[in-house]
């Protein structure tokens, strides 16, 4: 056991001395590698450096040799001005279409602008950093652009601010203002249904949803007329132009008839069908408060109300319309506009031929046709 512990131990610390000299020999190797990259950096900075030096020494030369053969810095400032010169002559057509910032000339006719060229600026010096723009015949200068811009800036800001307030409120105060009897119609159907303890009670259907009235009358000539008098919320619509409450009356009818596909069809072919008259008119009614105050106009729909002939006589009388039931008070007006119905249909009944006209009437009477048969 003892013989077999040290012969583990001695293959350990061979492994061990091997290890370190790879660690070791992998250190000589980087180390070299370093200093042989250093010692070639150095070299080519050296190189670099010697290379400025020298074609920094020729430049210097080649300018010497210039100054000498022009005869001096004297001359040789002459010989710049006169290729200058030759430069500026070359460029004059394009100088003739530039436009100037002033109309200034200085004694040799030279323009004091931006045109005024190579030669002016090497007699006169270099121009003035604060040269002043010319705006609305006012001289405004570096110090005053400094002072306006971020004034116009500040002032930019605080508009941009307010006009989206002011835009926001104006959204606010349009929402409040607006008349959705300008904007949307609904097409409701009323009926009575008897209770078990003998009273009656009004339900009412809508037909769909709500929508545009560009969406429901089809000519915008007649949308025209249909907003301009049903903003007057005058209760039963009558437009003052006969041929707009023709069709008006008659946009009305096609919306509430001609829509079960299988009536029509067992009409046409003389199947059984059952033919019911039904009375509608357009309605535009100002809302109120549970307690009579005047609410804002925009939940007063323009309304197309579908009314039985049947119940006609019921919602003539007050006292019957006072004792019908309502499934909540938000129903409340609508028994008054039936009441108002009803009484409309009555006159309108008790006129001679002479005097009505789909032209002039306020409520149009109507058959709409339910199958009763079958499609076979």
């Amino acid at each position: 056991m003892n013989r077999a512990t040290l012969a583990r131990a001695q293959r350990v610390e061979a492994e061990q001395d091997r290890e370190r000299a790879r660690v070791e020999a992998e250190t000589v190797v980087v180390k070299a590698r370093a200093e042989g990259q250093a010692r070639a950096q150095l070299a080519q900075a050296r190189a670099k450096v010697e290379a400025t030096r020298l074609c920094g020494e020729a430049d210097a030369s080649a300018m010497r040799a210039k100054i000498e053969a022009a005869g001096g810095i004297d001359g040789y400032a002459r010989q710049l001005l006169r290729q200058l010169r030759s430069w500026e002559r070359a460029l004059a057509p394009l100088r003739s279409s530039c436009r100037c910032s002033s109309k200034k000339r200085d004694k040799q006719g030279v323009p004091a602008g931006i045109c005024g060229g190579f030669t002016s600026r090497m007699r006169h010096g270099p121009e003035k950093r604060d040269n002043p723009m010319h705006l609305f015949g006012l001289d405004i200068t570096g110090d005053h652009a400094r002072l306006i811009l971020p004034a116009m800036g500040g002032a930019l800001a605080l508009s941009g601010f307010v006009a989206g307030r002011w835009s926001r409120h104006k959204a606010r105060v349009h929402f409040w203002r607006e008349d959705l009897v300008a904007s949307s119609i609904v097409i409701e159907l009323y009926g009575i249904v008897a209770q078990s303890d003998g009273g009656d009670m009004l339900h009412i259907i809508t037909q769909g949803s709500p929508l545009g009235l560009e969406d429901f009358f089809l000519a915008p000539d007649l949308v025209r007329h249909v907003k301009r008098e049903a903003v007057k919320h005058p209760g039963l619509l009558q437009l003052a132009n006969p041929v707009a409450h023709r069709m008006m009356m008659d946009e009305g009818k096609d919306a509430i008839t001609g829509l079960d596909p299988r009536a029509n069809m067992n009409f046409v072919n003389a199947r059984p069908t059952q033919n019911d008259e039904t009375l509608f008119g357009f309605a535009a009614y100002r809302e109120h408060n549970h307690d009579g105050t005047s609410l804002h106009d925009q939940v007063g729909r323009l309304v197309l109300m579908v009314v039985s002939p049947t119940l006609i006589d019921r919602l003539a009388d007050v006292g019957y319309v006072t004792r019908l039931r309502v499934a909540h008070s938000g129903y409340l007006p609508r028994r008054d506009r039936l009441h108002d119905f009803a009484r409309e249909w009555r006159r309108l009944q008790t006129l001679p031929n002479a005097r009505r006209s789909a032209a002039s009437d306020k409520i149009w009477q109507i058959t709409i046709r339910t199958s009763l048969g079958s499609n076979g």
